[in-house]
Order: C-alpha cells, then structure tokens, then sequence
C-alpha cells in the first residue's frame, strides 16, 4: 500500500522489485487494525461495528436463556462496544494514539497509557490533525444506545467528558516522598512520589506556586499513616452495612466436629482461653487426646512463644522454633529449602522492578527468572504437596518454620486445600483464612505494616500474597475443582491493604480482642458474602473426597499477570484484548 502526503497527488507509477511488479492495495489489516490508503479510519470502524454487533446478537440470545447473571455480565464487560475496548484494539495492534488521526476529544477516549499520565499529573496530549468523522462518531454512538437497550445498563457515549479518577486506598500506601525543589526544571521535575505495596508507583506532578505540595504531603502522610500519628484505621471510622456479618463465618469448635473432633485420638481444649498459654494462639485448640492440661502447660514452657504443636487437619500438627528429628521415633525428617521472609520480600521486590512502570520485552523471560518469585512459589507448593501425600497416605506430619506463623501457615493451609475439598468452597476458603491464618497468628499487622510509616521496616514481607499466588496456580492448573474465582484471589489482596476491613487487622486473636475488632469494625467476609455471584466460577464441579496434586514445576508455574502486572497500562490491554477474542 503505498500512501501519497501530497497536496495535489497525481497517479502513482507501477511499483517494481528486482524487475518483478509488486501488486498494491487500497486496504490492509495490520495485528486486527484495518489501515486505509486514505488514513482515514471508516473501514477499520466498519469492522468494529460488525464485530460488535456480531457479538450483541450473542449477548441477546444469552440474556433469553437461563443463564446466570455472573456469566452474562462476564461477557458483556468484554465484549460489548465501549470507547475503552476502541482504545484497546488499537493499542494493542501497536498503533500509537498519540500520533495517529485516531482521536476523540474527550479523556475517557484517549488511550489507556495516556490516561494513566493524566491520572500522575501530567499534561494532556495535543491531537494532531485528521481524526474520526462526524459519521464516525454518530455510527459508534448509535452502537452505544443499541448496547445500553441490550445490557439493560446506560454506557457513557464516546463524546461524554468523563472525569479521570485514580483509586488507592490510603492503607496500600507504603511511601510518600517529595520529588524535586524549589530549583527544579522541567515538566514533571516536581511533585510527590507515591509506593505503594500493591505493586504500583505513583508519580504526581505539582506546580511550585503557593506550596501546594506541602499541604498535600501533610495530608496524604497523616491518613495513609494513622498509627504512626495517633489516629485509627480507617476500618474504625467505615460503618458500612451488610445482611451478613462475616464475623461468624468460623466457628472452632463446628469445625473441629466437621473434621470428626472430639475422637478416640484428639479432643478439643479451652486451655487458651485467657491466652495464658500461647498469646498467639486462639483459645480452642485439637490436642493429643491423652494429653493433660499440666502436661501441655509443660511443653508450651519449652516452645517458641509458647506455641505448641497443635491439631491442624487430620494429622498434620503445626508448630514452630527450629526443628526437630531425634525427639520422634520412626520420623523421617525433611527439610524442604522455602527461604525466610527476608528472602521473599527482596524477590517481590525484585519482581516489582520488572513489571512497573515498564515491562522489558527483550529480556523478559531473564529478567523474571532473575527475582526467582516462582521458584520461590514452587518450593512452597512442593512442600505443600510432601505434606498432603503424607497425609493422604495415613501418615502424621508435624511441621515447623522459625515461628510457626509464616512458612508453617503456608504449608498447612495449601495441603488443607489440597485434602479437604470443603475448602475449596467459596465459604470454606473463608474458615481456611479464617482459621490457619488469622486465629493462628500470622502476623499481618508486622508483615503489611497497616497504618505505619516505617516502610523499611524488616518484619515486611509477602508471605500471605505468596500463598494465594500458591492457590491461583492450584485454580489454574484444576479449573473446576474450585467453587471461588481470581475475583475473589484479587479481592482478598486488595482488602489485605486497604485496611477498610478488620480482618486481616494485628497480629493475633488476643491483640484483635483487646482494640475490639469485631464488634468495631466490619469483616470482609461480610462484603464476599453480599455479593457471592461475583466470585463464584462457573465451572465449578464439586468432588467431595478428591485430593489434588498440582503439579510443581517450573514449566507448568505462570506469573500471576492479573495480580502483579494488572497497572501496568499496556499489559492491560493486551489482557483486555485477549478476553475480548476469547
């Protein structure tokens, strides 16, 4: 296709390469973009249009049948005509909106990337000449009014003005610095820098008159840090209202007698009750049956914190403080390599240099082998697995870390998931968390620093998020084994930060108790709850009894793209895409 820039173009001459002519178009389609002799954009508009309309009548016949409502919005946020998935399609064939005639004047159409600059501060690009026709437009509005009759739900037209908004929970904040001085130069030389612990950076460009920065700093570093100056989480001050308190979601003692406690082997202890044994601990605890509350008091004087081995499912006994060998007869020891939390937080570390604000196509593959996450993923579903074939098998199994409240936590909680397809529900995954996490004391408040501005604090690290990565994999790898969706994988993650519920709040049950979380704050469960069709998969099929074994290795790992690289705007769209097509 040869395209002519001149004033007056006069008839092009045959086009020749080594004496052969080489045949001309008017049109051709370029990674899904239609590119036209004239620049102009009606034929690739043309096919989006039928595209779309193919895909209404789709949508239509879903909305006749008796289908449910989770799948039939899942269709409709992808595939239905919106000025996002225009922008979409155009990227992601590699078309720079910046420079192309491929414009509407109004933000909520300019390209995801260029939004995200004016979402940090920056200027707005200028549009260059051509751009969409007025019959372009009216074509693609009337879609938008057909759209809106068939989703039973009013879509912006693609000329709206649209208000770019940019959402961050103060709690996911973990760092806020100024950039630049009173002699700084240049666009975007001054301004704040924001960290945040959900894998993104802000950067927000601020003018130097009337010390704007100062009173946004003040503002922005005494709410997204409340404990660090007297004031209250913000799960204090929500008073959000639900049907449903998630607070009740886990019941020890139900749950015990779930698994078949008291029995012949375990029985269910209160000794804990004023925590007096083990402050980390919850106050039921499944014990050796033939244990005597002396005898454990004892044993709790010779553990890390008191933590004795205790009950976790069937026979796996957790606990923590080094380990132990020659104390068990006929006990085969192993030692399964997961790196401590320091480890962990420098790989995650590593891993967020890779994939925001840019991703490094070139050497991608290197450069994620290089921040060794999933091999890091892999050793704990590997130990996971060690754990739940024993027990499968009829074996006992006690399992230690330096603590007991992170790698242990890790290990049983995923070979629970494993055994037990009770906790491959939607509410049972709940009790899991509730359960092997919290009433264990896994020490979110040290490892998220919710609320604190010691950023470089070093009892930081991403032990939880490894472990539902670790449930991401075993969901990918067993579509239909699992009744919860990555919505749900991805809320969690959100509300660990957010700190808008109590739930993932302190350390432990016996610090929880004492600033009143449950009767103060609200449970995220409380949210899932309200709203269960959105994390509910489709594909769901209950086999009661079924152990699964995923399967460990690096070549069937994938890096979590939704979770870690979801702000990266280019990724996104190329996800958004890849949805679309599906």
């Amino acid at each position: 296709m040869t395209v002519d820039f001149r004033r007056h173009p006069s008839t092009l001459l045959p086009l020749t390469i080594s004496d052969s002519p080489v045949s001309t178009v008017k049109t051709f389609k370029f990674l899904g973009t239609t590119i036209s002799q004239d620049l102009k954009w009606e034929t690739n508009i043309n096919s989006i249009l039928k595209k779309t309309q193919q895909r209404m009548y789709f949508l239509r016949q879903l909305g006749k049948s008796t289908v449910r409502a989770m799948i039939l919005e899942f269709f409709s946020a992808f595939n239905t005509i919106q000025p996002a998935l225009l922008r979409e399609k155009l990227e992601s064939a590699g078309v720079d909106c910046q420079m192309t005639a491929w414009t509407f004047d109004s933000p909520c159409c300019l390209p995801t990337g260029i939004q995200h600059n004016l979402e940090e501060g920056h200027h707005r690009p200028r549009h260059l000449g051509g751009g969409s026709t007025k019959w372009d437009r009216k074509q693609l509005n009337r879609l938008m009014k057909r759209s809106s009759y068939v989703l039973d739900s009013p879509l912006d037209s693609i000329e709206k003005d649209v208000t770019v908004t940019l959402d961050v929970p103060l709690g996911a904040i973990s760092r806020v610095e100024k950039m630049g001085g009173a002699s700084s130069r240049g666009e975007n030389s001054y301004g704040l820098d924001i960290t945040c612990k959900d894998m993104r950076n802000l950067r927000f460009a601020l003018k130097q008159e009337g010390h704007s920065r100062r009173d946004i700093f003040e503002v922005l570093f005494r709410y997204a840090f409340p404990l660090s100056h007297g004031l209250p989480l913000f799960a204090y001050l929500s008073q959000e209202k639900y049907a449903e308190t998630g607070w009740t979601i886990y019941k020890p003692v139900e749950e015990f007698r779930r698994q078949g406690l008291p029995n012949n082997k375990w029985r269910i202890s209160f000794i804990n009750k004023s925590y007096d044994l083990c402050d980390t601990y919850p106050t039921v605890l499944a014990v050796p049956y033939k244990s005597k509350e002396e005898d454990l008091r004892k044993v709790a004087a010779f553990r890390s914190r008191g933590r004795i081995p205790v009950r976790a499912r069937l026979s796996c006994q957790a606990t923590g403080g080094g380990y132990e060998g020659d104390e068990y007869q006929n006990a085969e020891l192993i030692f399964l390599d997961i790196q401590n939390i320091h480890v962990m937080r420098e790989s995650q570390k590593k891993l967020k240099d890779i994939v925001y604000p840019n991703v490094e196509e070139s050497h991608w593959l290197s450069s994620l082998e290089s921040t060794h996450w999933l091999e890091h993923v892999k050793l704990v579903l590997s130990g996971a697995i060690q754990v739940a074939d024993k027990v499968s098998s009829g074996n006992s199994v006690v399992v230690h870390c330096s603590d007991g409240w992170d790698r242990t936590a890790q290990l049983t909680s995923l070979a629970m998931l494993m055994l037990d397809s009770h906790y491959r529900t939607l509410r049972g995954f709940q009790v899991l968390i509730e359960k092997e996490w919290i009433s264990f004391g896994h020490k979110f408040a040290s490892r998220i620093g919710h609320g604190d501005k010691n950023h470089a604090d070093q009892d930081r690290s991403p032990i939880f998020v490894q472990f539902i990565d670790c449930v991401w994999q075993m969901t990918k790898q067993f579509p239909t084994a699992f009744e919860f969706n990555e919505h749900l994988l991805l809320t969690i993650l959100d509300h660990l930060y957010s700190c808008r519920f109590g739930t993932f709040l302190y350390n432990c049950e016996s610090v929880r108790d004492q600033h009143e979380v449950r009767s103060k704050t609200v449970s995220l469960w409380s949210l899932v709850n309200s709203k269960m069709d959105m994390y509910l998969n489709p594909f769901y099929t209950p086999e009661s009894g079924r152990v699964l074994y995923p399967v460990a290795s690096m070549r069937h790992l994938e890096l979590w793209v939704a979770y870690y690289i979801r702000w990266n705007p280019r990724i996104r769209q190329q996800v958004g895409l890849l949805l679309c097509l599906l």
